[in-house]
């Protein structure tokens, strides 16, 4: 096997399918990504032998093809270190070892008899049916929060498709809750199942990069409610290691908050009503204006930011400054939080459009 890739091309079919490598298998081939290469086709396949994900990469610059298993960790974390560039792979299958060489450097990563890697099982008598990716996002995640724990009933454990000719129900209970969504639109052969958690986890989050539905970033942060924010850091909260790559950018933000403030409630301190005796009672005081400026910087050595109220009376102001600091994974445009992580409560929000 012999070809060239884009080191973040490459990185990103990894990942989208690692999800389904073990940590620890009995089966040690299984620890291992298998890669086939056919004409310009690369396909990778990662399996624990319950959830099989396979993608495939279209290969411009082919020498030979050929198949060959590679340890996944090591390979992901190497592609991980490396900036967008180009990549060859050149497999020794007598030494069984992988030679992948970048601009700078190289590396030889051992690799198993591709042979070894178990045949996945083969569907009999298949029934196919099309679901728009943002259609199947939503149907998972009005239903997977619903699905149980169970060992001694792991029917309980995932999602239960029932595929009619009129429409297509999906259903999770633990027996606490009950969730059913049905839709008109999807339409198939009779047939059913059920998708288990992990796959359908999975399947979710591969579905994110695929959906029809166009968002616009401004639209959406704009949008955000303080139960939409709450909804997405409960879906998340469970901890995790997380690989950060982000671009590095910088922004200054300014606005004066006083429509803002008359329309949470506060009119009579802008007015001549105002009552501000416990500063001083030499003269009559109101506020004029309020001034809020913000300021987040994210590059290599971390994330600055401060933010400044100022609230003017006469001639006197009050500056209040926070500072916090997060890093985002992200390679599109998006928004950005920096979260109090005692209260979970957001201290800034914002969007970055241009990567």
């Amino acid at each position: 096997m012999r070809f060239t890739a884009t080191s973040t091309e490459f990185l990103q079919a990894l990942l989208s399918v690692s999800k389904a490598i073990p940590q620890k298998s009995n089966i040690p081939v299984l620890e291992n990504f298998l890669l086939e290469l056919e004409g310009s086709n690369l396909t990778i396949t990662a399996s624990d032998q319950e959830t099989t994900l396979k993608t495939i990469m279209a290969i411009e610059n082919v020498k030979e093809g050929g198949r060959i298993a590679i340890p996944a960790l090591l390979l992901t974390n190497s592609f991980k270190e490396l900036p967008t560039q180009p990549v060859e792979f050149a497999t020794n299958e007598e030494n069984n070892l992988i030679k992948i060489t970048w601009a700078s450097g190289s590396a030889k990563i051992p690799c198993l008899i591709p042979e070894d890697y178990p045949e996945l099982p083969a569907l009999v008598d298949p029934k196919t049916i099309e679901i728009p990716a943002n259609v199947l996002t939503d149907a998972i995640n009005g239903t997977i929060y619903a699905t149980a724990e169970e060992t001694l009933r792991p029917v309980m454990n995932g999602i239960f498709f029932d595929i009619n000719p009129d429409s297509t129900t999906f259903v999770a209970s633990n027996a606490h809750k009950l969730v059913c969504f049905t839709r008109k639109d999807i339409k198939g052969a009779k047939s059913s199942f059920v998708l288990p958690k992990k796959p359908a986890n999975i399947l979710k989050n591969n579905l994110a990069r695929l959906s029809d539905e166009s968002v616009n970033i401004n639209e959406f942060a704009a949008g955000l409610t303080g139960d939409m924010y709450r909804e997405f850091i409960d879906s998340y909260a469970a901890s995790a290691d997380v690989y950060t790559r982000l671009p590095e950018f910088g922004y200054d933000y300014s606005v004066v908050l006083n429509d803002i403030l008359r329309a949470m409630g506060v009119e009579d301190a802008f007015t001549d009503n105002a009552n501000f005796g416990n500063i001083t009672e030499e003269e009559m005081l109101y506020i004029s204006k309020v001034l809020h400026n913000t300021h987040i910087e994210v590059d290599r050595n971390g994330t600055r930011a401060a933010a400044a109220t100022a609230v003017m009376l006469d001639t006197m102001g009050i500056s209040i400054a926070d500072n916090e600091a997060v890093t985002i994974y992200l390679d599109r445009p998006f928004v950005y939080a920096i979260v109090d992580a005692s209260t979970d409560i957001p201290v800034f929000i914002g969007t970055v459009n241009e990567i």
